[in-house]
């Protein structure tokens, strides 16, 4: 038993900002974990300066409470929390479990590639920073649904699949794609950058059955609501800035394939602001309703609804009732829309594979066409073509694996239980 615990002093305590009723607090450790802890929580761990006793430390720590507390209860929570999370000064090496993490990266990745460290972005990201300054914030937004509004028209008639066939249109449009994507992680990077708080390095991974750029801006949790509310529609605004530069050059030269860049980018932006995906506008939803860890506690309030349980967790519990609402709303809305997508998605791959041995043989022939031919475009189509029903199959599965872990897990301690009983 440690007599005279001592906080790790490279733990930060900050006050976070969110709709709870009671003030709740952002603790940072010194490996870059951020969770949320109670203000009795935050209180205890600032009697922990490895100066006081456990005696000592519980009688302070009930002076401030109004409420009983002794040695024992203090030991007990230093045994069972903050050892094994590794918070004490002296047990680093013990941490065991990983605590109940507010991460501001996208934690269903099935695949993680760092591609630009933070260093390597500072020089741009110093720059691109200057956009989120009000006036050329309102200037650039403007502007933007401006452009939006006049291609609206022009976008509805779109032909898709006549422009991708032409002249290099494939390869034109997925390298124009990329780069918005990749200046879309740059939008969270810098407006990090400009509240003065860090961020990650810019990489590649796989959300679902989607490869996506990812970029970590956990430190945003520092921030207030508003700010993390801009650091979190940074990417979109910064597609957005993209638009303008596309449609500037789309009324020079009128070629159909920058009005397909145009096209696509929107649709990465109507994608990205969907809450019912862990994109953008999950992230943006979580902090304007004020609730961290928006879709576990979609899932504690559906055990609770079903349960019929009269206690709830403490996150509940301090949850305002107006904020109680959008999270039931959003509770019903991503599971029956979840239920959905994996229906579709299976629908559509099992089709695709019934279908691949033609589409596998029909794109061979292509591809030795476009060799003789020199059809550079031709060529690209045709892979994407083999390529792209392997890897959604690889992403299906990958999928499946991280949903179905859980319940395999749940099921064997079930089993464990009923033999060991």
């Amino acid at each position: 038993m440690i007599q005279y615990p001592k906080l790790d002093d490279k733990v930060d305590i900050s006050p976070l900002e969110t709709s709870s009723i009671s003030q709740v607090y952002l603790l940072k450790t010194s490996d870059g974990r951020t969770f949320q802890i109670s203000s009795k929580l935050c209180q205890l761990l600032r009697l922990l300066d490895g100066e006081k006793s456990l005696a000592e430390i519980a009688s302070e720590f009930s002076s401030q409470n109004s409420k009983k507390c002794t040695a024992e209860d203090i030991s007990q929570i230093i045994e069972r929390v903050l050892i094994p999370q590794g918070l004490l000064a002296t047990n680093q090496a013990d941490r065991q479990t990983q605590p109940e993490t507010n991460q501001k990266t996208n934690n269903s990745l099935s695949l993680r590639i760092p591609l630009l460290s933070p260093k390597a972005l500072l020089p741009l990201t110093n720059i691109l920073s200057k956009l989120f300054q009000r006036p050329v914030f309102i200037t650039l937004s403007t502007m933007a649904f401006i452009i939006l509004w006049v291609n609206l028209p022009s976008l509805r008639v779109f032909d898709f699949t006549k422009t991708i066939q032409m002249s290099h249109g494939w390869i034109v449009s997925c390298v124009l794609l990329s780069l918005s994507v990749v200046f879309h992680e740059l939008g969270h990077a810098s407006a990090c950058r400009y509240y003065k708080c860090l961020h990650g390095p810019v990489g590649f991974g796989l959300y679902l059955v989607f490869p996506v750029f990812y970029v970590d801006i956990n430190d945003a949790w520092r921030l207030s609501r508003r700010q993390r509310a801009i650091v979190d529609i940074g990417g979109v605004y910064f597609q957005f800035v993209t638009t303008i530069i596309l449609f500037s050059v789309y009324m020079i030269t009128q070629s159909p394939i920058l009005l397909m860049a145009i096209f696509l980018t929107y649709l990465m932006i109507f994608i990205n602001l969907n809450p019912l995906f862990k994109y953008d506008g999950y992230w943006l939803l979580s902090d304007v309703v004020g609730i961290p860890n928006l879709r576990k506690r979609a899932t504690e309030l559906v055990k609770h609804l079903v349960k019929k349980e009269k206690d709830t967790t403490y996150q509940l519990s301090q949850t305002p009732s107006w904020a109680k609402a959008v999270l039931f709303s959003y509770t019903v809305l991503s599971n029956a829309f979840f239920l959905y997508f994996v229906y579709r998605i299976t629908e559509f791959l099992a089709e695709l594979l019934k279908k691949y041995p033609t589409i596998f043989a029909e794109s061979v022939l292509e591809i030795r066409k476009s060799f003789l031919t020199h059809d550079v475009n031709t060529f690209f189509v045709s892979i994407s073509q083999i390529i792209f029903p392997l890897l959604l199959s690889l992403s299906v599965i990958l999928m499946s694996r991280k949903l179905l872990y859980p319940v395999f897990r749940y099921a064997k301690s079930i089993v464990t239980r009923q033999f060991s009983s």
